[in-house]
């Protein structure tokens, strides 16, 4: 049984409601080995049911992924509210893991990360 791959895409020049979104690869610039988090529902039966996140890192070495920054190939389009998905491929199999909305596009430097994962 091969071990899984992870697919993550962005829906950058469709409307966060539209019904059949245009998604861009952007797996080559996932960070998986930083993890990919998801989480979702609630601590026991009686939390209050939280909505589901997710957490990745992109490379954005190149400024791909920095808004407003024309240079970019997804601009004007690096915006919050874009579509996010997250599949995972099991032996020929796409499984969804996450569908949801981008919250934010922090940008962090990796030796600052590195620093804080000590």
């Amino acid at each position: 049984m091969a071990n899984p791959t992870e697919i993550v895409e962005i829906a950058f020049t469709t409307t966060p409601d539209d019904p059949s979104p245009v998604w861009v690869d952007v797996t080559q610039w996932a960070q998986v080995s930083y993890g990919i988090s998801i989480t979702r529902g609630r601590q026991d039966e009686r939390g209050e049911v939280s909505p589901s996140t997710c957490t990745l890192t992109l490379d954005n070495s190149d400024g791909r992924f920095t808004p407003g920054r024309t240079g970019s190939p997804y601009y004007p389009n690096v915006k919050k509210g874009r579509r996010i998905r997250v599949s995972e491929v099991h032996d020929s199999v796409t499984y969804r893991r996450f569908t949801g909305y981008v919250d934010e596009w922090p940008v962090v430097w990796a030796a600052a990360k590195a620093a804080a994962a000590v």
